[in-house]
């Protein structure tokens, strides 16, 4: 078992005496205490603090390589959740072109028919146009010549 430290000490007669009381009898046992003793005592003390700042830095070391590990893991998952979604946007993407290049092409032919359909109407009224005229200058040919 090991000595208590000054500090549990004197937080046992600060709550047995009050704060005040519990200091004045820390003062007084450590005026009666020899100068090589509240060294050793110091030095046990300060020797127990650093084991438990080592055992705290473990601990924190053991929580960091299992933060790590979970981040590595995460970041995997997201990872290939971002490739799926990718290759996914990928395919509505060659989805939505060819889509577009069947409309584009039903397009295209509806136009060509309408272009075609209007040049022959076109030339179906042009070629009226000139029988007509020469209809009308024969006409008037024959009525001149009569």
């Amino acid at each position: 078992m090991s000595a208590p430290t000054y500090a549990q000490v004197a937080s046992i007669l600060q709550r047995a005496l009050g704060q005040e009381e519990g200091l004045l009898v820390m003062e007084f046992i450590m005026s009666h205490i020899p100068t090589d003793v509240a060294r050793r005592r110091d030095v046990e003390e300060v020797r127990l603090e650093i084991e438990q700042v080592r055992r705290e830095v473990e601990q924190v070391r053991l929580e960091i390589a299992q933060v790590r590990a979970e981040l590595s893991e995460r970041i995997e998952q997201v990872r290939a959740d971002l490739t799926k979604e990718i290759e996914q946007v990928r395919l509505e993407v060659e989805q939505v072109r060819a889509e577009n290049r069947v409309s584009i092409e039903r397009l295209r032919a509806e136009l060509l028919k309408e272009i075609a359909e209007a040049k022959a109407s076109q030339i179906r009224w042009a070629f009226l146009f000139w029988v007509s005229q020469m209809a009308m200058l024969i006409g008037i040919l024959f009525q001149l010549l009569k």
